[in-house]
């Protein structure tokens, strides 16, 4: 497996285990902080359209900058997004946040998607995408009933910094693309150099 592959998978474990987190409980909490089903739908749609709409606009300068950068400037601006629940009191913030991590899937896909494609290795193209694919189902699965629990106990602000922490993860895993010798060091300390 290349080693992009490697990092592409790593970081986005972390990103969608931060997401995983919080998804299933999302109208909840806007419901918590005075929103209703409306207040929540409408959020996600603001979310989908600035994505629909921005990714075409990244996608095409994404073909002229650094694919990497942009990766790791995805991650960061996802993890602002996701440390600005943190500050929600009411419900039009919310859409401020969803804005935010519109952005920044915007930025992140196109660069993530070119580089994963690019880097797969001949015949094995399927296996090595459903690596991705199942790893981040079963990291999602699992996030959905940690993230309730800490929710249930503990309160969804410290719901929110443990998501801030593992975003940042992903943006320092993404980081690592950008020096090799770095990344395969982190590699071999996790035990994960013959993956």
């Amino acid at each position: 497996m290349h080693r992009a592959i490697k990092i592409l998978i790593a970081s986005s474990i972390f990103f969608s285990f931060s997401s995983g987190l919080f998804g299933p409980i999302y109208a909840i909490f806007v419901e918590k902080i005075g929103g209703d089903i409306l207040t929540a739908s409408s959020a996600w749609t603001l979310y989908s359209v600035v994505i629909g709409i921005l990714i075409l606009v990244f996608g095409k300068w994404e073909d002229k900058l650094n694919k990497r950068k942009m990766i790791v400037l995805g991650y960061f601006i996802n993890t602002i997004g996701i440390a600005g629940y943190l500050f929600i009191q009411q419900p039009i913030q919310i859409f401020i946040i969803q804005a935010i991590l519109g952005v920044s899937s915007a930025i992140l896909n196109p660069a993530w998607n070119a580089i994963f494609s690019t880097s797969l290795d001949r015949h094995r193209e399927s296996s090595e995408w459903a690596y991705w694919e199942g790893a981040i189902r079963i990291d999602a699965g699992i996030a959905a009933v940690i993230g309730g629990a800490i929710a249930t106990i503990f309160g969804f602000h410290v719901l929110f910094v443990f998501m801030t922490i593992t975003a940042a993860a992903s943006t320092v895993i993404s980081a690592l693309f950008l020096r090799k010798k770095t990344w395969e060091n982190f590699l071999e300390n996790m035990g994960l150099a013959k993956f």
